[in-house]
């Protein structure tokens, strides 16, 4: 009976991963589809990484300035 159980469990995570190799291959090919491709992506995300640091940095500074606003 768990020999069933197992066999059947195997097949199912067997039917998942195929399932899930598609998915991933579809998404890859949607992002190479893109103007620019992969490339462009990693530049844009590394960009906007550095602007999110310096926003923060520039946050920082102007609550040490001017200390915290008021919340209400």
């Amino acid at each position: 009976m768990f020999e069933i159980f197992n066999r059947h469990i195997y097949r199912l995570a067997g039917q998942r991963h195929r399932e899930l190799l598609l998915q991933a291959g579809r998404r890859r090919l949607v992002r190479q589809a893109l103007p620019g491709g992969l490339e462009s992506q990693h530049f844009y995300g590394r960009a906007l990484a550095w602007l999110g640091r310096q926003l923060v940095v520039w946050g920082w500074r102007l609550q040490g300035r001017y200390g915290a606003m008021p919340t209400h």
